[in-house]
């Protein structure tokens, strides 16, 4: 479900999956590209981030005709999940004596 406050200066790509049944996705979508009707930028910069929105929304269809460009974003997208686990790395409390609390920032701890 969309926020109610959504910015309106923002602009959405909607993915609408093509379900087969009653839950299964086909794995075809419909692409939409999103916008409030009461976008405050000027024109210049709404047709500019529409212009985004397009480039970002036609990696869907060119995905299909340049299997590489799937490999390049799979590459793209473990490389930023493995720098988020790092950056994000749960603390652990080892012990807590009195009111002194031992932590660890290594992912395994030795109990």
């Amino acid at each position: 479900m969309f926020k109610k406050n959504r910015n309106p200066a923002a602009c959405f790509i909607e993915l609408v999956p093509f379900i087969e049944g009653e839950d299964h996705w086909n794995g075809e979508v419909e692409v939409n590209i999103i916008t409030d009707s009461d976008n405050p930028l000027n024109d210049e910069s709404y047709s500019s981030l529409v212009h985004l929105c397009q480039l970002v929304a036609s990696t869907v269809a060119l995905m299909e005709r340049d299997p590489t460009l799937v490999e390049k974003l799979e590459d793209f997208v473990s490389e930023t999940e493995a720098n988020l686990k790092k950056v994000n790395k749960p603390t652990v409390i080892q012990k807590v004596e009195g009111n002194v609390v031992s932590i660890s920032f290594q992912k395994e701890t030795k109990h």
